[in-house]
């Protein structure tokens, strides 16, 4: 990392800036044309820190039964995560001086589709619990409850974390 006085090393900030992330990038390589290029795609997502703690853990995530997205997933699974958030602008008289504020995390992995049942239904479970998190739990919701025939047609993937970075600009 080139801006050293910005990264951040403690699991438990790292672990913080996901949870207060509502939404990540999921960078894939389309290795589908005469040259490969990146594809990033923003999506929900559920975190889970690893046993030994960051920088180990996973990232859950859902999407339709079929999609460019599965395609790359499927032929090359190694993924980056992308999350960012306390966004807030810098201002100086001039335009060349104005910045931004965040706090971001980088991770790399890889992705794997989920086909276990009790497993699909757990990184459900972490993706619902990351917004009920967030947002809390809407009057007459049944968190932990889902409607068969959507789960039926949704497929769960995962990314298991090999490194992180993080860093901030406060």
């Amino acid at each position: 990392m080139r801006r050293k006085d910005r990264e951040i090393k403690g699991p438990a900030d790292i672990v913080a800036i996901i949870r207060a992330a509502d939404s990540c990038r999921l960078g894939l390589i389309d290795d589908s044309g005469a040259k490969p290029a990146p594809y990033i795609v923003a999506l929900s997502f559920g975190f889970e820190p690893g046993p030994g703690g960051i920088p180990a853990g996973t990232f859950w995530f859902h999407c339709a039964r079929e999609g460019l997205k599965l395609d790359l997933l499927r032929r090359q699974p190694d993924v980056c995560v992308q999350l960012d958030t306390e966004h807030e602008p810098t201002i100086n008289g001039l335009g060349c001086g104005w910045g931004m504020r965040y706090a971001s995390v980088v991770a790399r992995g890889h992705a794997s589709i989920v086909e276990d049942p009790d497993l699909r239904r757990h990184g459900l479970d972490c993706l619902m619990a990351h917004y009920e998190r967030l947002w809390g739990v809407p009057e007459g919701a049944r968190p932990g409850e889902y409607n068969e025939e959507i789960v039926a047609r949704t497929t769960v993937f995962r990314v298991d974390v090999d490194s992180v970075t993080a860093k901030r600009r406060a």
